[in-house]
């Protein structure tokens, strides 16, 4: 699977990351990382606002912008639209399925579909009911669901295409004629073109880089394996219930926080109707089982703490995107949480991670090099900008040792140079 970002922010011509078990994001601060993910975000927040709105909220939990200059790539001046595309392949790497989806902005709508397509059709914002007939006129013969719907219905019972914006997703909603002119919606179907592009953001569990502080009291949340918003917001009505139908996954999570060295034991009590308090037990070198409320330690564990539940939580079908799991760990947490979570990967589970560290990605290429991971199932890609401000993407080829050629010049020749200099500064002062 692959998606594509165009005319967002730093993003100027198409840019694309290919979706694989686990996919880096890496790069320098400001080199358009969290601006590549940022608008399948927006579409996130939008797809589960209770509004019928046809416009995308831009600012919401996911993703918080304020105005539309904020959005377009500033090279491309004049072009008030961006795009996002999604595409999935064969073994030979080919091509099978493919979406876009183009958004445009105007002061009185907002940001509203203009175009959206797949392998077979594409439609665009005011089109007319003689082109959409025309658009549609070859799925008629097309084999499959559609085909067998056309023909099911009678001359009497021809189906007129209307064309609607749903959530900001373009879509094509047929109509049996009779049923208009009496205006009954008894039987109607819809074509969404960039429906994969849709089905893509409804999976996705986002775990923001600036994650909620610890509390001493939590809201209960309510889901029912949908996360919408944050998914950091359910870590303590997750360990609750846990909790309380005496699940396995409560043992796995403490397993792995014990692992982490955070702590060796956590329960979640219910103070009222609406709160929850989670608590903590620090004595992993003795059988000591007092506990604290998990405010009062480092928020080393309370930072981690969502990542882990999402990845013993998530479905296979969810993709979980996580903005720097480093933050407030130790090293050897960081590089022991990437053997965690490669772990999850061969579950299954599908992650894509924005990074800063360079010892959580030396804890990948360990577990490629362990033959924990393979190669195939692990997407590096470095993210930069050039000399006037623009995003480049470069996916590094990762061979069965986890090796993938040349670290960037400015991500982690830091640490050389830094010892370079500690050691010469030394030495002048001997000499």
């Amino acid at each position: 699977m692959r998606i594509s970002v165009e005319n967002y922010k730093s993003i100027s011509e198409k840019m694309s990351i290919n979706i694989n078990g686990m996919t880096i994001i890496a790069g320098a601060n400001s080199s358009g990382k969290s601006s590549f993910m940022q608008p399948f975000m927006i579409l996130k927040q939008t797809l589960e606002n209770n509004s019928d709105g046809q416009a995308l909220i831009i600012n919401g939990e996911n993703a918080n912008l304020t105005e539309s200059q904020q959005i377009f790539c500033k090279k491309n001046k004049g072009k008030k639209s961006f795009s996002l595309s999604w595409e999935n392949f064969n073994k030979k790497k080919e091509v099978i399925e493919s979406s876009k989806i183009e958004f445009g902005y105007t002061s009185k709508e907002g940001f509203t579909a203009l175009e959206a397509s797949n392998n077979d059709i594409t439609i665009k914002k005011g089109m007319s009911l003689e082109e959409l007939e025309m658009v549609l006129e070859p799925l008629k013969e097309k084999e499959g669901f559609l085909k067998e719907i056309f023909q099911s219905m009678k001359s009497e019972n021809k189906l007129i295409p209307r064309l609607k914006t749903e959530k900001s997703f373009l879509c094509v909603e047929m109509v049996p004629e009779k049923f208009l002119k009496k205006r009954q919606h008894i039987f109607s179907f819809g074509i969404t073109p960039a429906g994969n592009i849709q089905d893509f953001v409804e999976k996705l569990i986002h775990i923001p880089g600036i994650r909620s502080n610890p509390e001493r009291q939590y809201k209960i949340e309510r889901y029912n394996k949908k996360y919408q918003g944050r998914f950091d917001k359910y870590t303590a009505s997750i360990i609750y219930n846990w909790g309380e139908k005496e699940n396995k996954k409560l043992e796995e999570l403490i397993s792995i926080i014990k692992e982490l060295g955070l702590a060796s034991n956590i329960t979640a009590k219910k103070i009222n109707e609406a709160h929850i308090s989670l608590h903590i037990s620090r004595h992993l070198k003795s059988n000591r089982t007092d506990t604290v409320d998990l405010s009062d330690v480092g928020f080393g564990l309370s930072q981690v703490l969502p990542i882990l539940i999402a990845v013993i939580e998530a479905n296979k079908d969810n993709i979980i995107y996580i903005e720097q799991p480093e933050i407030h760990l130790h090293p050897l947490a960081q590089y022991k949480l990437a053997n965690i979570l490669c772990r999850y990967v061969k579950k299954g589970k599908k992650i894509i991670i924005e990074t800063h560290s360079s010892i959580f990605i030396r804890g990948l290429q360990t577990e490629v090099a362990k033959k924990n991971i393979s190669s195939n199932e692990f997407s590096l890609n470095w993210f930069s900008q050039n000399e006037t401000g623009e995003t480049s993407i470069f996916e590094s080829e990762i061979d069965e040792f986890g090796a993938f050629g040349d670290w960037p010049a400015d991500f982690d020749d830091i640490y050389l140079e830094a010892d370079t200099n500690y050691l010469n500064a030394v030495e002048e002062r001997l000499s």
